[in-house]
């Protein structure tokens, strides 16, 4: 019995989007009699999949990793903000970010269609998605995916398939940026101190107050100490508790240059 509109209409309603609420995907399998005298162009695909008949709907689950929740409140609590673009239809798409915790019930208007954007992605027939498409619907999006397209406009790509990668990757920026902050610190206060000593000393005495071994040894004792400060680290947790840190915002800070001009005079004054 052929389908009608409203048989096809009938059939999404109650069978498939309910599916795909739960978090199935669906998979339609139909099947169709072929004379083996007269076989068909099977490059026409329009023709082939004309008049099948439905043997049934399967509903496919994909779970989600338990550790995906997990990670992904720690992304929210250091200030990343998570959004999922998928090709999936939006109750599947919905049903996903619920569970993953993108979103919770309340937030159904932040779940749009393409349609909804007034845009259309389409892919390749190399089945690529078409990157300077996303730009123009969204100039900062990045793919993380794994063809040559997407991986030449990504920011990060995860290799291993795994989202708290990002979390690590979170965690060890954040810490090699204030180890690197720490010991710029710690090196502009020790060399403005010396500086200042020096000019100083001869201005008022009319000669240099520390000796070329002194200075060695100074810088020798700097460099060491430097490399402690390096090495030293913040409760990598303790990271995932800061907002990120914005682009134009200063390697030495205001109230680091503070630090810094208040252990230079008292450095001086000692």
């Amino acid at each position: 019995m052929p389908f009608s509109n409203y048989d096809y209409d009938r059939l999404v309603q109650n069978t498939v989007e309910p599916m795909e609420c739960n978090d199935l995907r669906t998979i339609c399998i139909a099947y169709r009699d072929f004379s083996s005298d007269d076989l068909p162009n099977w490059d026409d695909e329009a023709y082939v999949v004309d008049q099948l008949t439905c043997i049934c709907i399967c509903g496919i689950e994909d779970p989600v990793r338990p550790e995906i929740p997990d990670a992904i409140t720690q992304c929210r609590n250091a200030g990343i903000t998570i959004r999922m673009i998928t090709g999936d239809s939006i109750n599947l798409a919905r049903s996903i970010v619920l569970k993953c915790g993108i979103i919770s019930a309340n937030d159904d208007c932040l779940a749009l269609e393409g349609k909804e954007l007034h845009q259309c992605i389409r892919t390749r027939p190399d089945g690529k998605v078409e990157q300077n498409l996303f730009d123009k619907i969204w100039p900062n999006l990045r793919v993380l995916a794994r063809n040559a397209l997407t991986k030449e406009a990504s920011d990060i790509i995860i290799l291993d398939d795994n989202f708290n990668t990002i979390v690590k990757a979170v965690m060890w920026g954040g810490q090699v940026y204030d180890s690197i902050a720490r010991t710029s610190q710690f090196i502009l206060t020790i060399n403005f101190a010396t500086i200042l000593c020096i000019f100083i000393g001869a201005c008022l005495i009319k000669e240099v107050p520390l000796r070329i071994a002194q200075i060695f040894w100074i810088n020798s004792i700097i460099a060491t100490l430097a490399s402690l400060a390096l090495a030293s680290k913040v409760s990598a947790e303790d990271l995932l508790t800061c907002k990120p840190y914005g682009w134009i915002r200063p390697l030495i800070t205001r109230s680091a240059m503070k630090n810094i001009i208040g252990h230079v005079f008292y450095q001086l004054a000692v």
